[in-house]
């Protein structure tokens, strides 16, 4: 018999009790189970690992404390076959309705192979509440049996498996799951060993600063990351002396936070004498307007911003074309991207040397 949740209606005496259906026709997603329907297929038959900490094929399950803190990171397309419980969905609408719509908005979407399981209806996926056992705790334990359903679901009789990782932030709640042997990891983990997506690791950086321990999920050492520390003013007037470093204002770029450039002392925004800055610890705190030292990175480390790349990527004609056309497309851009970098390349030498000249001079 299944069991029935008790609720006493609000001024009366008489309960209400509620039985879960509990269905078996509720199919796991993937393309890859000859037991499930393709029609409803959303997760890839060869799911591709994007992650180093992880490299055999795998599903991703991510917890609500993940979504909520960093969903602008899962959001972005370098996140694939991604699994979202209907206990995290529910726990989303209760506590963060924006990331709710987001997410539900994302699996919708066909391309981004995002696939809603209903583990609250699924006959060996319920999971009863125990007596005296808080709602968190419940979740957890409704997760971790959703997961190891898929693991054991995903062993085909050929001998290929598909693996399903569990992206979790909660400390007690990570124990738990490894102690159920599970595969977890935590989100930043994960992400940092994203070597193909570096970008990621700035953005996830800007989430854990700002992050904070108002439930669980939270990560007691995120306060790991530090900014690099300001150098004191003596040792910054003698390398503005020696030229090492130049001196200008930081004028914040409008379309990447993650961007800016550092325009000469005295010199308007206009000129050309300017340092581009790209990322979250090289910008280092600063804010828009401040009076900055910089230091010029060797010439195999500087970049163009990215906006200019987007337009340019932009202007190429969303048509077919033959091969001979696309490739002198792709030649092309490469070539005004190399020409943006040796654009950049010539301000920051001639803001180096006239800073020089500058500090010798007095």
């Amino acid at each position: 018999m299944l069991p029935c949740t008790a609720f006493i209606e609000k001024y009366k005496i008489r309960p209400i009790l509620k039985k879960p259906e509990l269905r078996d026709d509720i199919f796991c997603g993937s393309s890859a189970c000859a037991e499930c329907p393709d029609t409803i297929a959303r997760l890839e038959v060869f799911p591709h690992s994007s992650s180093h900490r992880y490299k055999k094929p795998h599903y991703i399950i991510p917890d609500s404390n993940v979504l909520i803190n960093q969903f602008d990171i899962l959001g972005q397309s370098a996140f694939r076959n991604v699994i979202i419980l209907q206990t995290v969905l529910e726990e989303l609408r209760r506590r963060h309705s924006p990331v709710y719509s987001r997410v539900r908005e994302t699996v919708s979407d066909a391309d981004r192979h995002f696939y809603a399981f209903l583990n609250e209806h699924h006959r060996y996926t319920y999971t009863e509440r125990k007596p005296g056992e808080s709602y968190i705790k419940r979740n957890v334990r409704a997760i971790c049996n959703a997961v190891k359903w898929y693991q054991e679901h995903l062993k085909f009789d050929d001998g290929h498996a598909i693996d399903v990782v569990l992206l979790i932030n909660d400390k007690e709640s990570s124990k738990i799951a490894d102690e159920e042997g599970l595969i977890v990891y935590t989100f930043a983990e994960y992400v940092k060993d994203m070597t193909k997506f570096p970008y990621l690791t700035d953005i996830l950086a800007n989430v854990d600063v700002n992050t904070k321990n108002d439930g669980p999920g939270f990560i007691g050492d995120q306060s790991k990351f530090r900014f690099p520390k300001y150098q004191k003013l003596a040792h910054i007037q003698d390398c503005l002396k020696a030229g090492t470093l130049i001196q200008g204002k930081f004028q914040a770029s409008r379309e990447n936070y993650l961007e800016g450039f550092v325009f000469m002392e005295g010199d308007d925004e206009s000129e050309s004498k300017s340092v581009f800055i790209q990322g979250y610890k090289q910008i280092n705190r600063a804010v828009h307007g401040d009076l900055v030292a910089v230091q010029i990175l060797p010439e195999d480390q500087w970049t163009c911003p990215s906006s200019s790349v987007l337009e340019e990527t932009a202007k190429t004609p969303d048509v077919e074309k033959n091969e001979t056309e696309s490739k002198s497309e792709i030649d092309g851009l490469g070539r005004r991207k190399k020409t943006q970098i040796e654009q950049q390349r010539k301000r920051n030498t001639r803001c180096q040397k006239d800073a020089a000249k500058k500090y010798q001079s007095t």
